[in-house]
């Protein structure tokens, strides 16, 4: 051992005492007696990029004081894995018009708290595994079960805003690739309430799963979530999933709209498969849930253990610290599926991954520097009915230029992007064939409308597409509207452009912090 009273004197340091430390060592606290724990390899797998929930967890956050509410076909609140979790206040059964949420042992209602389980499992029970956010509140309101209509979507939606924090939605319009639908008016009039005046004026987190919809089987499927309301909506997350190879699983869809991607299995078996979580009566444990119904509650727990450490956090801070830390080098270098476009504010966007994915430690220390981003600014540029429809012959393009102010001078005035909405009116003598691209001023190219392989319908009646794939750029200057029609005649009667975003420019209050998503990549050519 060396001399230390010589390298003190070396140092010309006054040193008053010494004493010689010890050399210890530190144990994660990760070391569950949950049987099943190990099986949840998103969560701790080592060969592959982390989502970091395990980092989460070390730094203290585990969800508590945290409210994620799972919009589905029930939950089991006395399951032993959920119980000690379970919310009451912001549960109810919506199909029946009770309190009780509680799913009919049919053999056919486990899907919502299979999604309650991911999220909320708690640790060291000796049962099934250990959920994301393992300390949060964990509510169920039961939708699923029977046919529903606007009024009970929208009394889903605004259940309990001020008590719920995030709700889980791990459902949709049917992913058969033929169907347009979207919440009715009553139902996005409480999605908006929701962002805008939940969690006591710092909006819920609606989370949506992007859809399974991908896969071709059977005359159905090549589906893309811009068809689905719910997912590519303003106010909504839309979640999409990434196999453990980093490639695109085989049933996801695509679309601009896609926020970010957490972990599922590339196909429904097969590869790092799927997870384990609770399944209702008898503390039963699943083995098999899978596709983006488990991207979406993941989400949700990141979420939960990110606004227990900044509770101030708005539904659209979430958004930007999303964008700024989400991981895609790894995505990029190990595959070549994504289709990955560079926007000019430097930024990687997919329609399948969205900004890549998720990380829990890294939207942590992003979220203990945050400053509130400003109110959402909303500018739209009216158009009148276009007075000769605009006729895409079959296997042409058309195109549409508009100069767009970004509302200049007015207090509503967009300078930054967030989302970009193009709500249009028109037909198709085969639907599925027509697609259609948005250029921003700035030269990037998000593609909206993807060809879907067995949607023959004809009518489109005022559909809002959204995309992502802008965000941070400038609003202003000459958009152009690329519309191709393959194999058959398209008609555009009306549009409509709305931007979403800031006049003043986010990171300047948060210049400090550091982006996982921009970055130089020279060895693959990008969009």
């Amino acid at each position: 051992m060396p001399d230390v009273n010589s390298i003190f004197a070396k140092k010309s340091l006054d040193v008053k005492s010494y004493r010689i430390e010890k050399l210890l060592k530190r144990f994660k606290r990760t070391n569950f007696d949950d049987p099943l724990y190990n099986k949840n390899w998103y969560i701790h797998n080592t060969d592959l990029e982390s989502m970091e929930i395990e980092e989460a967890w070390e730094m203290g956050y585990t969800g508590k004081g945290i409210t994620v509410t799972v919009v589905d076909d029930g939950l089991d609140f006395n399951h032993k894995d959920l119980k000690e979790n379970y919310s009451p206040e912001s549960s109810y059964n919506f199909n029946e018009n009770k309190l009780d949420p509680t799913p009919r042992d049919d053999g056919n209602n486990l899907h919502g708290t299979q999604c309650a389980g991911i999220i909320a499992m708690k640790p060291n029970n000796e049962l099934c595994g250990v959920g994301v956010a393992y300390d949060s509140r964990i509510g169920g309101i039961k939708l699923l079960d029977g046919f529903i209509n606007d009024k009970t979507e929208s009394d889903a939606f605004g259940y309990m805003q001020n008590i719920t924090d995030i709700y889980c939605n791990s459902y949709g319009p049917e992913d058969f690739g033929t169907v347009y639908e979207r919440p009715n008016v009553l139902s996005q009039a409480s999605l908006e309430k929701g962002a805008r005046e939940g969690r006591q004026g710092k909006g819920n987190i609606y989370i949506f799963a992007s859809g399974n919809g991908g896969r071709i089987e059977e005359e159905k499927g090549d589906d893309s979530c811009g068809m689905d309301g719910y997912a590519q909506n303003v106010y909504s997350f839309a979640i999409a999933a990434i196999d453990s190879n980093y490639e695109v699983p085989v049933y996801a869809e695509q679309c601009g709209a896609v926020l970010v991607s957490t972990y599922s299995n590339r196909q429904y078996i097969g590869n790092k498969g799927p997870a384990v979580t609770t399944e209702p009566f008898d503390d039963k444990c699943s083995k098999s849930f899978a596709g983006t119904s488990l991207s979406a509650p993941i989400f949700a727990g990141i979420v939960a253990l990110v606004l227990e450490s900044n509770s101030n956090l708005t539904w659209r801070d979430i958004k930007h610290i999303v964008v700024r830390t989400s991981e895609m080098k790894h995505i990029i270098e190990a595959s070549d599926e994504g289709d990955w476009t560079r926007n000019k504010a430097g930024l990687y966007h997919s329609p399948y991954f969205g900004f890549g994915l998720a990380k829990a430690k890294k939207m942590i220390e992003t979220a203990l520097k945050w400053v509130n981003v400003e109110t959402m600014k909303i500018c739209t540029a009216n158009y009148p009915s276009i007075e000769k429809p605009l006729i895409i012959w079959a296997n042409e393009i058309g195109v549409i230029e508009t100069n767009f102010t970004g509302c200049h001078g007015k207090s509503f005035e967009v300078n930054f992007i967030e989302t970009v909405q193009l709500s249009i009116t028109g037909s198709s003598q085969y639907r599925g064939n027509l697609t259609i691209d948005l250029i921003s001023p700035s030269g990037t190219q998000s593609q909206l409308m993807f060809g879907r392989k067995f949607d023959n319908n004809t009518l489109i009646n005022n559909w809002k597409l959204n995309t992502l794939a802008f965000w941070g750029e400038s609003a202003k200057g000459t958009w152009k509207l690329l519309l191709h029609s393959a194999g058959c005649q398209s008609m555009i009667s009306n549009f409509f452009f709305t931007v979403y975003g800031t006049k003043e420019n986010v990171y300047q209050n948060n210049i400090l912090l550091t982006t996982n998503n921009a970055y130089s990549y020279k060895t693959r050519q990008l969009k």
